[in-house]
């Protein structure tokens, strides 16, 4: 195994180069957002499945992963459960394309899919750096593959956003689902006057005041949580309502005023509404919107085909339509709605494939280079039998493992922590401080470049101040950062918050990863990082949960978010009384 040593840990470290733009731009960035706001009826709904998917997935490794460590543990089937879950994830992915607005399940169901194999591909990923690494250096060599995986998402990101999501015309001649030109603004006050409305904006959208214009429609947008409103602002809700248009603009006092009396804005204080701007595509002639525009046009170029519009109970009522001349309307039409399913947002489910292909590819020189024993028991009844005994054992002789114990319940705490600020990042950021699309994509860019960074670099610190202060010093950098994002209202302070949890977040999870493998017995490799992973998925919902009753509770995200200094706090509390030495040596 220390043959072509170098060449053993590029090999290894490019899994998480291959499986990292799954997490970037599938679970965090792009296609959750696309499935909130395009394949769910609503975003609320939306919101609630997508919670689901998680659940679901975090419940499986959870309870599953101990029992195939154990299998591979027992029957040396290592490499080919890792190259079977991969295959998993990479076929979940690929479907992923096929799921149109309105197939809500069927999109669910290749997520939880895709999800799982990531998941229980990383299990047995990390179990071989026990293996590969000599323990003085197995900080640094975790670092790699996590500055390693971040590279990738990184790239993998900046691809999706230039190829695919920014163009007014994607590659591959693929369509796009929205062109309109629209404002997503969050409100702080109402004023209802008998024939006028005063509506005042929240700080958090004083930065796109100068883009509001006199004459443009302004949209309620009817659901109950509507913190995410603004991180696809381009998207036609299916349950919104036209009020008015903006008929005056009140600087002094940072407020639109909508001529007449419309009582329904009363119930939009401290939410969010959308003001449509003419469409992108408007002015252009045929052959400027063949050639210059991704968007789905009728064949005389009347309107634009925007998607299907559901009732708030799931009933299909046909295609949303904008026409030129700046109406909406929904046509019923077969042919136009078959259009509207099939090729709608297609520039977004494709990156479905990239990340598919992504994965199939760059996973090859692991499965090549990366070698491990022979497989020694035939996989059979017997087999896995043992197996159980074999974690029933290890539990019963749990209290021999005690520095092991503390470090998987620390991680519980502060991993709930990560996952919730992955999970929530972006919607934060185009809620509360009001990011477009675009900029949450440059905020994702932002994180990945900063969170590859602090992985490398706090990997040679690993090896010279030890896995549990890294840890801990990262935890610090974790607060701070998260009561800044917490308590400013300053978009400059958020930006500089964000940076720092990327920092803080790639050391965070290689230092937990090259501890773990500093304390593990070598005959129990496989079987102890499938209760690593137990131990980051058992309760990865509590938090995001959490996050989502308090910002409904006390109608602020800055409360739920508030969480995450918790979560992050008692973890480091009870990673403190660990003895990184001592643990090392009884290991």
């Amino acid at each position: 195994m220390r043959d072509n040593y170098k060449k053993t840990i590029f090999s290894w470290s490019m899994y998480d180069f291959a499986n990292q733009p799954f997490t970037t731009l599938v679970v965090t960035f792009i296609f959750s957002a696309y499935y909130t706001q395009a394949i769910a009826p609503n975003i609320h709904d939306g919101t609630f499945l997508w919670s689901i998917g998680i659940t679901i997935t975090a419940l499986f490794v959870a309870f599953m992963s101990p029992m195939m460590g154990a299998i591979a543990d027992q029957g040396g089937y290592r490499k080919s459960l890792l190259i079977f879950w991969t295959w998993v994830c990479i076929i979940g992915s690929f479907f992923l394309f096929f799921s149109y607005e309105g197939q809500i399940y069927t999109a669910l169901f290749w997520f939880v899919v895709a999800n799982i194999g990531f998941e229980m591909g990383s299990v047995f990923c990390n179990a071989y750096l026990p293996h590969i690494a000599p323990r003085e250096k197995v900080g640094r060599i975790s670092g790699y593959g996590w500055s390693l995986g971040y590279l990738g998402g990184l790239i993998a990101l900046m691809i999706s956003l230039f190829l695919f999501v920014q163009p007014n015309k994607p590659s591959f001649d693929l369509k796009k689902r929205s062109s309109i030109n629209s404002l997503a603004i969050n409100i702080q006050d109402v004023e209802v006057k008998d024939t006028f409305s005063r509506l005042i904006l929240s700080p958090s959208s004083l930065s796109v005041m100068d883009s509001i214009k006199i004459g443009m429609p302004v949209k309620l947008i009817n659901f109950a949580l509507t913190d995410t409103s603004g991180f696809m602002p381009d998207i036609i809700y299916n349950n919104e309502t036209e009020n008015g248009t903006v008929a005056f603009i009140e600087k002094s006092s940072s407020s639109i005023i909508i001529f007449g009396n419309h009582p329904s804005y009363s119930h939009h204080k401290g939410r969010s509404i959308q003001l449509i701007g003419a469409p992108l595509w408007s002015g252009l002639d045929k052959h400027d919107l063949e050639s210059q525009t991704g968007y789905l046009l009728d064949e005389d170029h009347k309107f634009e085909i925007r998607g299907p519009v559901y009732s708030d109970s799931g009933e299909y009522f046909g295609t949303l339509c904008y026409y030129r001349d700046g109406r909406l309307d929904v046509v019923d039409n077969p042919q136009i709605n078959e259009i509207s399913l099939k090729r709608s947002g297609e520039n977004i489910r494709a990156i479905n494939i990239l990340v598919a292909l992504w994965f199939m590819v760059f996973s090859i020189p692991t499965f090549l280079w990366v070698k491990d024993r022979k497989i020694e028991s035939r996989l059979s009844k017997e087999l896995i039998q043992s197996s159980y005994f074999q974690i029933r054992q290890t539990f019963k002789e749990i209290k021999n493992y005690k520095h092991i114990v503390r470090l998987l319940v620390a991680r519980v705490l502060y991993n709930d922590g990560l996952v919730t600020i992955f999970s929530f990042g972006g919607i934060y950021a185009s809620g509360t401080f009001g990011f477009s699309f675009n900029e949450v994509m440059y905020f994702g860019i932002a994180l990945n470049v900063a969170a590859g960074l602090g992985a490398f670099l706090f990997g040679f610190l690993d090896d010279l101040i030890g896995g549990k202060n890294t840890i801990q010093l990262s935890n610090f950098g974790l607060v701070v950062a998260c009561a800044l994002a917490v308590f400013t209202t300053s978009v400059t302070v958020f930006w500089i918050a964000g940076i720092l949890i990327g920092l803080c977040s790639g050391p965070n999870q290689a230092s937990s990863r090259s501890l773990m493998s500093r304390f593990t017995p070598k005959e129990k490799q496989n079987e102890f990082f499938g209760f690593f992973a137990f131990s980051g998925k058992a309760t990865a919902f509590i938090g995001p949960l959490l996050l989502g009753i308090l910002t409904k509770e006390f109608g602020s995200q800055r409360y739920g978010v508030a969480i995450v200094l918790v979560l992050v706090l008692a973890g480091a509390y009870v990673l403190h009384g660990l003895d990184e030495k001592a643990a090392s040596e009884a290991s």
